[in-house]
């Protein structure tokens, strides 16, 4: 069955990734309360917000922060101060992949309509991949789901992936030349042995002196080149067209410059943002 046949039904999710605490020397223990939202397309009313459930863990995990009196880290106090920085991020991102993953299998399970196809737009600011790994182990039905992972910090776009290594520009000065709505990738290229596969959207900027654009990967696990093409077609005709999505703000980089973003996945960052401020 082609993918483009089956009726789409798209949600988003996005989570919360905390930075090490200030007074983290004074605590022998650490704690980490990773949190995720799920979204879903509010079809009825697209105009109003969709309604997004919230998977919080029950209790904190504990992460023991002194090292063994042996570690080489504990030597050097800026190399175990990086350390310490990489390891409380690396967890909360393994606690986080592991509840998207049971997100997305209770979705798939839930979801009675065989005709229709689930989207999901996941928020992507992972340092490593430990999410995709994952996945892969679940051997999901990618005729029934299609997983986008969807960037907007700036640092996801210093990369050579469209122009050559040998050319004097990064993709992000490449792709800002590019007035019009238009979309780039796969890369890597078709023959190459991989999980992922990245697109650049650009949009239009007739209305507007600048916006950015925006990176989505693809988990492509056992696509052919042609359900790819076909997710590609989507992308650009309707998952990231403009009626489908909202202005937000670029990461990482100063001033309000904007990207646009899928409603749904506008509506998850927005409450994620809400809820740290409380």
């Amino acid at each position: 069955m082609e993918m483009r046949m089956m009726m789409n039904k798209k949600m988003a999710i996005s989570y919360s990734i905390s930075e090490l605490p200030d007074d983290f020397s004074d605590k022998e223990i650490l704690e980490i309360n990773p949190y995720v939202v799920l979204g879903v397309e509010n079809l009825s009313n697209p105009n109003k917000s969709c309604p997004i459930e919230d998977f919080k863990l029950f209790n904190s995990i504990r992460m023991k922060k002194n090292p063994n009196i042996t570690d080489s880290f504990f030597r050097d106090k800026d190399k175990f101060y990086r350390k310490l920085k990489s390891d409380y991020r690396a967890n909360q991102e393994r606690v986080i992949s592991d509840i998207i993953c049971g997100i997305i299998l209770r979705e798939l399970r839930n979801e009675k309509d065989k005709t229709k196809r689930l989207v999901f737009f996941i928020t992507h600011r992972f340092d490593t991949e430990k999410i995709v790994g994952r996945l892969a182990y679940l051997n999901l039905p990618l005729n029934r789901i299609t997983i986008l992972f969807i960037s907007r910090d700036i640092t996801d776009f210093y990369t050579r992936h469209i122009v050559s290594p040998f050319d004097n520009k990064f993709d992000l000065s490449y792709l800002l030349d590019r007035k019009e709505d238009n979309i780039f990738g796969p890369y890597p290229e078709y023959g190459t042995i991989g999980l992922i596969r990245t697109f650049y959207k650009t949009f239009s900027t007739v209305d507007y002196p600048l916006r950015y654009p925006l990176r989505i990967d693809l988990f492509c696990q056992g696509l052919s080149n042609k359900e790819i093409e076909s997710v590609k077609e989507e992308i650009k005709d309707d998952f990231l067209s403009e009626k489908n999505t909202e202005p937000e703000i670029i990461l990482n980089l100063k001033g309000k410059n904007e990207t646009r973003i899928p409603k749904v996945l506008c509506d998850c960052e927005k409450y994620i943002d809400r809820a740290k401020e409380t």
